[in-house]
């Protein structure tokens, strides 16, 4: 079963980027596209992806609003998300990860980078439900 990623992002131009950057990996994604981070909230609400890749500066609802509603709202709280920005101070990079993204990666995009990134973040994701669905069945043995 393919991953589903979703990704957010004002500039038509990025979106295709990355979105062939994800197509040409040796592992196969489904991807969603978002043109601000108020949709993407919308579309991760009714779908839930299992990973975000969230541009900073958008119109309606910007990258870090839209990382606060995702973590604070319960059923998309545990998804990953990638914060993609040309913003690269340390300053920034700190707000992102403080806010709930699980890493940061700078425009312009690298490939190597980006698809290493996803698929490292995919892997962590998954390790963390397999955790969470052992304590469940423990749990659920206890009882």
């Amino acid at each position: 079963m393919s991953k589903v990623i979703l990704i957010a992002d004002d500039e038509r131009s990025n979106l295709q980027v990355i979105v062939k950057y994800i197509n040409e990996s040796t592992e196969k994604y489904e991807v969603m596209c978002a043109p601000n981070g108020k949709v993407a909230c919308e579309i991760a609400t009714a779908s839930l992806p299992d990973l975000i890749l969230m541009d900073w500066e958008m119109p309606e609802m910007n990258g870090i609003e839209a990382i606060k509603w995702l973590k604070n709202e319960p059923s998309t709280k545990d998804i990953p998300v990638l914060m993609v920005s040309a913003l690269s101070s340390s300053e920034d990079i700190e707000m992102a990860l403080d806010t709930g993204a699980i890493d940061y990666i700078r425009k312009p995009i690298n490939k190597t980078e980006l698809l290493a990134r996803v698929k490292s973040a995919l892997r962590i994701a998954q390790q963390f439900k397999n955790y969470a669905d052992r304590i469940k069945s423990l749990e659920a043995q206890l009882k």
